[in-house]
């Protein structure tokens, strides 16, 4: 069977426009996860930061993540106080979320972990009347 040069040619722009699509839309879809990851991180410090500087609160989230987090965990490292761990990754990534009171957070160990149901963690922001710092706590 002899194949004309311009059908060989056809078959490998066709291979070629196949394997950039691919490529495009990985770019994409890993683009979006790392744009997931930093809205989390954002609205994590502005709830806070809105707690804060209100006299009291209390008030659950529901945050979006990435689907390759596994664990969200507050540590007692500072100032690094958060670490986030991704199922691709050998070490958690550190964060520092200001105005938290790790000593209310975590109280029992050095951390508290958060694992996400469905790609989403639920926490619960607290500040009572007369505290200086917000307090996260499980979410029912």
């Amino acid at each position: 069977m002899k194949l004309s040069f311009g059908m060989i040619f056809s078959i490998l722009l066709i291979i070629a426009f196949l394997a950039f699509a691919f490529f495009g839309i990985k770019q994409f879809l890993d683009m979006q996860q790392k744009a997931l990851y930093l809205k989390f991180q954002e609205d994590l410090k502005e709830d806070v930061n809105i707690h804060y500087i209100g006299e009291q609160g209390s008030k659950s989230f529901v945050y979006d993540l990435p689907n390759k987090v596994t664990d969200v965990c507050f540590v007692n490292n500072n100032p690094d106080n958060l670490a986030i761990s991704f199922s691709d990754e050998p070490f958690p990534e550190r964060l520092t979320i200001p105005k938290i009171d790790l000593t209310q957070t975590i109280r029992d160990g050095s951390k508290i972990c958060f694992t996400p149901e469905d790609n989403k963690i639920k926490l619960h922001l607290v500040k009572e009347f007369g505290e200086n710092l917000v307090t996260i706590k499980r979410s029912n």
